[in-house]
């Protein structure tokens, strides 16, 4: 009877551990899914961007052509009309369409000219060392790189700041390019007594004074 008793026991033991539900891998969270997403996609706007300016940059066409062709890409790659309505705010909700169109037209000169610059002289080499997702900024991320200064070979830390597959921002070396540019323009808005139409003036002006002192001497004398 008590051998009886004990293989039954044992059987109700084994029954209840076997039946027991096993750990599992908990499935990846649309969250979670969400940020690799969203890291893959800043990862490959960067990667683009760096490869393709500097093709641009190191290539033997004509400056006209490379300021085309990067005048492209940020078209493409940059968000200039979140960045436009940023910089200008809270004066961008007195903009026309029309002025607002204008503006987005000179801040594009005024980005590929900067971009220009930067891309001569940071884009040697470039690693990305991490991506780390921007506070309070849904679908926006932080990718923060190490070029190689191609002038003197120094290593220099460039952020880039993509929201939603497109460059919000740039940072090098700590200066905030967007920002720098905000504080610019809302002088040069004072300057002109918040009058929109003087304003757009003044960039003008200023857009074809750089452009000028940009472009060879041979073509300024022709």
């Amino acid at each position: 009877m008590k051998h009886l008793l004990l293989i039954c026991f044992c059987s109700i033991v084994c029954t209840d551990i076997f039946a027991a539900p096993q750990p599992s891998k908990k499935p990846l969270s649309l969250d979670a899914a969400s940020a690799d997403s969203g890291q893959a996609l800043a990862r490959s706007v960067v990667n683009r961007l760096y490869t393709t300016a500097k093709d641009i940059t190191s290539g033997k066409t004509s400056e006209k052509t490379k300021a085309d062709q990067l005048t492209e890409l940020v078209l493409s790659i940059w968000d200039i009309d979140k960045i436009a309505s940023y910089i200008l705010f809270p004066h961008w909700k007195s903009f026309s369409n029309a002025q607002k169109t204008q503006f987005e037209n000179l801040l594009t000169q005024n980005v590929v000219r900067t971009f220009q610059r930067v891309s001569k002289k940071y884009l040697g080499s470039l690693t990305i060392a991490k991506i780390a997702p921007v506070q309070n900024k849904p679908n926006a991320y932080d990718v923060h790189c190490k070029v190689i200064n191609a002038e003197d070979g120094r290593t220099v830390d460039v952020r880039f700041q993509i929201a939603s597959g497109k460059v919000r921002n740039l940072f090098v070396e700590k200066l905030d390019l967007v920002d720098a540019k905000r504080k610019e323009y809302a002088s040069l808005m004072r300057q002109n007594r918040n009058s929109i139409p003087a304003f757009l003036k003044a960039i003008e002006n200023q857009v074809s004074k750089r452009n000028a002192a940009s472009k060879p001497a041979s073509v300024r004398k022709a």
